[in-house]
């Protein structure tokens, strides 16, 4: 063999022997998977190339699947979990019925829940629990509770000897309900039988009138549409069932105004439309003793269909309603400015204004001294440049609160609803029924506000929908629904609620 051939074979052999030392480069490279390319790519901070595929959240503790809870109770919950790299954790709760209270850390949460005191039957108080990680993966669970009572069903009673809808009632000192408007005809509902009977006649029939339980124990009616000569004031005796003109209002004839008894004894009179097209912003004092009324200072805004209601300190306070016409093809427009009326000095001041203009609204003196406005509607032009104005239902509700002299929001209804009842409970809750929401008609649902919790919860629906009805609390803390519009026009019927 030559010295050159001897020469290959050594560094041939050589290179054989030392190949798994040297970095030799791969002819066809493949790309090394890492947190760029693998399944979380994209995510921040996914991890290192050995890490794995990033995952959710999961849950180590949970409430069991069916928890008992009675009825208006208190019940913990807690959740604890775990991210499988230890990411940073958020909770999110959910309740469709009571109220959630939630306080959560890094790795847990807790939420304590005030139920209803009752469920609507068919419903079940159901809950979800979310955990997210800072990478937007998550996991949930679900639960319910049970125990909750079925809401008492409404029961019908006796019904009105003729349908009715506008009217007023009256709860009189014998625990009886008095019942006027619409007819001449008056009449009385006694809760111990369940049964109706005559209360004599009005001089003239009436609609959209006020009726004001006085001292005595006797009934004014004020107000009112129908014949002329309804200036006059007419007064129910309860001991001899029998009726009396007592005078006449200094004012024309209105309809829609407001008749509130002051401490006094005496009554104001506020507002409403005359014959004509705009409200007045005129008011004045009846006296019971000696049956006559004086002017007073006026509204600073004209308004009919408004609310008034007799404040702790013994001032009034008078919210929303309709105003005057603007001109042109303008409707009236619903008035947001509240007013509150001074007996000492016979003037009127500002009360602030509602964050929404609203008519067909309710107002309800809370046992805190505060007011719940609720529902409602309110007149909405189309657009600034359009003639075109529509009304729009409310299901937002506001307190007023006399020490400050200021509005605030609470929780909204669940449905949208004007020209319903509000009727303070036995409980200082409030039990809002019917209504109607323009087309789709009269409304059956039913709803309590919790002034503790500022929440609405429902509660078992009406035998019949209906508005512009009247709602009276009987002595038996049962409340009585009587009469109004349903579907197929005016209504008879009545029913009654008890609070569970």
């Amino acid at each position: 063999m030559s010295t050159r051939s001897l020469r290959v074979a050594l560094l041939t052999g050589l290179l054989t022997l030392f190949t798994g030392c040297t970095d030799t480069p791969d002819p066809d490279p493949q790309p090394e998977e890492d947190a760029g390319t693998g399944v979380d790519a994209g995510l921040p901070d996914a991890g290192s190339p050995d890490g794995g595929e990033a995952a959710p959240p999961v849950f180590t503790r949970r409430p069991a699947s069916a928890v008992v809870v009675e009825g208006g109770g208190r019940q913990h919950f807690q959740v604890t979990a775990e991210d499988p790299r230890g990411r940073p954790l958020t909770f999110e709760w959910s309740a469709n019925l009571g109220t959630l209270q939630v306080d959560s850390q890094a790795s847990g949460s807790d939420a304590e829940w005030i139920a209803p005191g009752c469920l609507v039957s068919g419903v079940t108080a159901s809950f979800s629990v979310t955990v997210t990680n800072d990478l937007g993966l998550s996991s949930s669970i679900e639960f319910s509770v049970v125990g909750l009572p079925v809401c008492p069903a409404w029961t019908p009673t006796s019904s009105l000897s003729i349908t009715r809808g506008g009217h007023a009632a009256v709860l009189l000192p014998s625990g009886k309900v008095l019942v006027v408007g619409v007819s001449s005809t008056t009449e009385v509902y006694d809760p111990e039988s369940g049964t109706w009977a005559s209360a004599g006649s009005l001089a003239r029939a009436r609609t959209s009138l006020r009726a004001t339980l006085l001292p005595s124990g006797k009934v004014l009616v004020a107000g009112g549409g129908g014949d002329p000569g309804l200036e006059v004031l007419e007064v129910y005796d309860p001991a001899t069932n029998t009726w009396a003109s007592v005078g006449d209002l200094g004012f024309p004839l209105r309809i829609e105004l407001t008749a509130t008894l002051l401490l006094s004894g005496k009554v104001l009179v506020s507002g409403g439309l005359p014959f004509g097209p705009n409200p007045i912003e005129t008011a004045e004092v009846y006296d019971p003793e000696t049956g006559t009324g004086a002017p007073t200072g006026s509204l600073v805004k004209a308004r009919f269909g408004h609310t008034a209601t007799l404040l702790p300190s013994g001032k009034v306070l008078v919210t929303g309603g309709l105003g005057p016409y603007p001109g042109g093809e303008a409707p009236r427009p619903a008035v947001a400015e509240a007013e509150v009326y001074d007996p000492a000095t016979g003037t009127w001041s500002s009360a602030g204004s509602l964050a929404i203009s609203r008519a067909g609204h309710t107002a309800t003196l809370l046992t805190s001294g505060k007011v719940l406005v609720t529902g409602g509607f309110t007149v909405i032009k189309e657009s600034p440049t359009s003639g075109m104005y529509f009304t729009r239902y409310l299901d937002t509700a506001e307190v007023y609160d006399p020490a400050t002299g200021t509005w605030s929001s609470t929780g909204s209804l669940a449905t949208k609803r004007g020209a319903h009842t509000a009727t303070l409970l036995p409980s200082g809750k409030v039990l809002v029924t019917g209504g109607n929401m323009g087309g789709s008609g009269s409304l059956a649902t039913t709803e309590v506000y919790d002034p503790e919790t500022g929440t609405w919860s429902q509660a078992s629906s009406l035998t019949t929908g209906r508005y512009t009805h009247t709602a009276t609390l009987l002595p038996s803390g049962k409340v009585l629904v009587v009469g109004g519009s349903g579907k197929d026009g005016s209504l008879a019927t009545a029913e009654l609620y008890e609070e569970p």
